[in-house]
């Protein structure tokens, strides 16, 4: 019993703080230790809740991120936007280009092919 005896000695100097027994003793004069148990259970039971609640934070919280990273979550989707951006500000250059180039041509060719009909029309 002596080795028990010293073994629970230890273990409330360890548990308190360094303090004495005697030292302990007197902190739990007053103390209603069946309320501090049901305290302590009501502790636990919150603990357990809040540890559940954890879990299924965390579990909404994978979920969320692997939906974001299937969606393109990075910065690939910014990419993409300017890139396409610049690809419709390019078409818009070159139909600008085309428009300016076709044109004349469209009205040559018109000329043209009046000047060739009045030719023809002269040469009857």
């Amino acid at each position: 019993m002596g080795t028990n005896g010293n073994r629970s000695q230890k273990k409330l100097q360890q548990d308190g703080d360094g303090k004495t027994v005697a030292e302990l003793e007197l902190e739990c004069e007053g103390v209603a230790i069946d309320e501090v148990a049901v305290q302590e259970a009501s502790l636990e039971a919150e603990l357990e809740d809040l540890r559940k609640q954890q879990g299924e934070a965390g579990d909404v919280r994978f979920k969320t991120r692997r939906a974001y990273q299937v969606i393109g979550g990075d910065d690939s989707a910014a990419h993409a936007a300017a890139a396409r951006e610049e690809a419709l500000t390019e078409m818009a250059e070159a139909a600008e280009r085309y428009v300016r180039v076709k044109t004349p041509a469209i009205l040559l060719q018109s000329a043209l092919d009046r000047y060739r009909r009045e030719k023809q029309a002269i040469s009857y």
